[in-house]
C-alpha cells in the first residue's frame, strides 16, 4: 500500500478487504468525504502518498483499536482524524 512512515495517508478505491485485515494492527482506515479530500488536497497538494503531522491533540493509544485506540477501522470517523492531523 506504499506506506512506508507513520502519519502517511493514501487514497485508495476498492481495496480487498482481507489486505485491511492482515494491516490493521498497524493502520487506521475509513471512508473519506467529498469535503475531507478536498480539504486534504488544499493542504497538501496532488500526491499520491500525503504527508501529515500528528493529530492535535495527541494519538489516543496506538495499542488498541477505534473506539478505545486509533488502529483498525474507522468508518466515516476518520474524518475528523484528518482534519485534526492536517493542523
Amino acid at each position: 500500500m506504499h506506506l512506508t512512515s507513520k502519519n502517511h495517508c493514501i487514497i485508495a478505491d476498492n481495496v480487498d478487504k482481507s489486505v485491511l485485515q492482515k494491516i490493521r494492527d498497524f493502520t487506521t482506515w475509513g471512508e473519506i468525504t467529498p469535503q475531507t479530500l478536498a480539504a486534504l488536497e488544499k493542504a497538501k497538494g496532488k500526491e499520491k502518498i500525503f504527508r501529515l503531522n500528528n493529530p492535535k491533540g495527541g494519538w489516543n493509544g496506538i495499542k488498541n483499536h477505534f473506539p478505545k485506540g486509533d488502529l483498525g477501522y474507522r468508518g466515516d470517523k476518520i474524518n475528523d482524524l484528518i482534519i485534526k492531523m492536517l493542523h
